[in-house]
């Protein structure tokens, strides 16, 4: 049996599925629905507006300003492309009161700033669209492990301070959500991507936070049962490139849904333009989607759903919209 690399695997696994579904008769989303036994819906989109970490600025001496990965907004709308509008139009504001030209690989922008800066300016960009932040939720990507000492066991959360044990980054993190101006939806790999026991703690004291697991979980199925076991999160990261095939991936979607986690499928770091199949494993999966807010490759799966409601409305055809339960 011939053995393929990752990258042609999921290239070749990602044209299986849409051939399959035009040989069925069906759109690519119907027929990855079918696979996994669902009900297609509009996905709900958690927006990148702010690029830190590995993906954003670095000082002179070569370190990220902000440590902490991504900040990221998930309007609260009746539909896709109302929540779409919203976050570009504050998305706009945030550019021009930021003044930053420099934008991050996932699309966002990417200030010289400390997390609870760039959270001030977040709410102050909401504020100048002409909304409240009641009108969004904030959700942050951590990538502890990018900032996590394996020496010291410690994380330096914010550049310049002092590196935080297990215990000072739990209380770091409760901080963070009770002091936020906008009202957090989640919190993604908080810890090392190998401490399941400090996520299940965190999950249990943040019991109305969904807790993500990316790295934790790299879509693999192991790990997503190790996982459950130690009740680690309520939500999972879901990446097909981690996985290496669309069948792989589909199991491991399937197990997390049976077990109630919820699903964000995901963009991954340098991806390239033109495979819009997240867009329709998202709508299959019926939950979640995370992209940019800028750039061609970041935007375009955004696009095609924002076309594939449209189109449903326009023919009378009956698509739901996960955001109206996701956000109660």
């Amino acid at each position: 049996m011939r053995h393929y690399g990752g990258n042609v695997a999921i290239a070749l696994s990602s044209a299986w599925t849409k051939m399959s579904a035009f040989a069925n008769n069906m759109s690519t989303e119907e027929y990855i629905a079918k696979l996994l036994g669902t009900k297609p819906k509009i996905p709900l989109p958690c927006f990148n507006l702010i690029n830190a970490g590995l993906h954003g600025a670095f000082d002179k001496k070569n370190k990220p300003f902000n440590p902490i990965q991504e900040l990221m907004l998930i309007p609260v709308s009746d539909s896709f492309e109302q929540g779409y509008e919203k976050i570009m139009l504050v998305f706009q504001n945030l550019k021009k009161i930021s003044g930053e030209s420099l934008v991050g690989k996932e699309g966002g922008i990417s200030p010289k700033l400390p997390f609870t800066k760039s959270l001030q300016l977040l709410e102050k960009s909401i504020k100048e669209a002409g909304y409240m932040t009641r009108d969004f939720r904030v959700a942050l990507d951590a990538a502890a492990s990018e900032f996590y000492d394996i020496e010291t066991k410690k994380y330096t959360p914010v550049s310049g301070e002092k590196p935080k044990n297990i215990d000072e980054m739990i209380d770091f993190y409760k901080k963070l959500v009770k002091n936020s101006p906008i009202k957090f939806f989640s919190v993604e790999d908080p810890f090392n991507q190998n401490d399941f026991s400090s996520f299940a703690i965190l999950q249990r004291e943040l019991r109305n936070i969904i807790l993500f697991g990316d790295d934790l979980y790299a879509t693999n199925l192991e790990r997503l049962k190790k996982g459950l076991e130690r009740q680690a999160t309520k939500g999972i990261i879901i990446k097909p490139n981690q996985n290496g095939t669309i069948s792989g991936t589909l199991e491991v979607i399937k197990y997390s849904l049976k077990n109630k986690l919820i699903n964000i499928i995901s963009h991954r770091s340098n991806q390239a333009p033109g495979d819009l199949l997240n867009a329709y494993l998202a709508i299959a999966t019926g939950q979640m989607i995370k992209y940019g807010s800028s750039r061609g490759e970041r935007v375009e799966a955004y696009n095609e759903i924002l076309r594939i409601e449209r189109d449903a409305k326009i023919f009378g055809k009956k698509l739901e919209y996960a955001g109206k339960n996701l956000l109660k």
